[in-house]
């Protein structure tokens, strides 16, 4: 049985927004997302390895969105971004970004919880309208994620990333809050 058939007892895994003191931790799983994940991502991690704790730390305060994480005990094992634009004619609508499960703790819907997460704390605000965001169109078990909670694909974006020779179609996928 692989690591996506173990079932976890014990403590389970909490969803929150980040803090600053988690500013780190969020640094180093973005490291091993664009890592390990190089289809899935748009930085590399040469990319990452120049953003600075202050520019962690800003994202975490939440100016133009927020960061979610999923801690197993003190351990976080899961990340989401949530950005809205900061123009006046597309603050009806937000993005999610970054979206990163480790592999230990794949296969148990922590993804899901992360964005259900970001979904309830923006639900309350009357001016978002929609969630978007973009996933490689091979990440089937990424898409069926999205598409349980109400994701809906509109567009195929060719050729969207391009990780070394290979290029990368994503689909581009909306939810109406």
């Amino acid at each position: 049985m692989g690591v996506q058939g173990i079932r976890r007892i014990g403590m389970e895994v909490s969803v929150r927004r980040l803090a600053e003191e988690d500013a780190p931790a969020w640094w180093a799983m973005r490291l091993e997302a664009v890592e390990r994940e190089p289809r899935a991502f748009g930085q590399t991690p040469e990319e990452h390895r120049l953003m600075p704790m202050d520019e962690v730390r800003k994202l975490i305060r939440g100016e133009e969105g927020f960061l979610v994480g999923a801690f197993d005990g003190d351990t976080l094992v899961g990340i989401v971004r949530f950005a809205r634009p900061a123009r006046a004619k597309e603050r009806h609508k937000g993005h999610i970004h970054g979206v990163y499960v480790t592999a230990s703790h794949r296969g148990q819907g922590l993804a899901g919880r992360m964005i259900r997460f970001v979904i309830d704390e923006m639900g309350g605000d009357p001016t978002l309208e929609q969630l978007l965001l973009a996933v490689a169109v091979g990440n089937r078990p990424a898409r069926a994620t999205y598409a349980s909670l109400g994701f809906v694909g509109f567009g195929i974006e060719p050729r969207a990333l391009r990780a070394g020779d290979e290029y990368i179609d994503e689909e581009h996928m909306v939810l109406r809050l």
